[in-house]
């Protein structure tokens, strides 16, 4: 994939918006991740971002630019449909009980990336 050239970057109530340098819109919705879905709207615009995506420090979330675009044109994955609907799980305590960095689980979670028969058994 190119690399992506974000010009703008907000929220608003429901969503992180961005646009690209050739005008292209996308969003992530704050409840498909527990993480930000249970933040204040104080934590969700406190973000700063990169070359390669969006960082929340207080409540340790990231979200990649390219995540936008392919979340965009992709269906839930059977992860991300069942611990959306268990907002009780902390994803980031989740990722450190397995051993597993929490953007690696992320990406398993948003279908960005796919586990290997040794993921799914740990």
């Amino acid at each position: 994939m190119p690399k992506i050239e974000v010009i703008k970057v907000w929220t608003d109530d429901k969503a992180i918006h961005i646009k690209t340098k050739n005008g292209a819109e996308y969003y992530e919705l704050f409840e498909e991740y527990p993480t930000l879905k249970f933040a204040s709207k104080k934590q969700r615009e406190s973000f700063e971002t990169d070359n390669i995506g969006v960082h929340w420090e207080e409540i340790d979330e990231d979200l990649s630019f390219e995540g936008f675009i392919k979340t965009a044109k992709k269906k839930e994955t059977t992860l991300h449909k069942a611990l959306k609907n268990i907002p009780e799980i902390n994803i980031s305590a989740f990722s450190r009980r397995v051993g597993m960095p929490q953007p690696l689980m992320a990406n398993y979670i948003s279908g960005n990336k796919k586990l290997t028969p040794l993921r799914k058994r740990k």
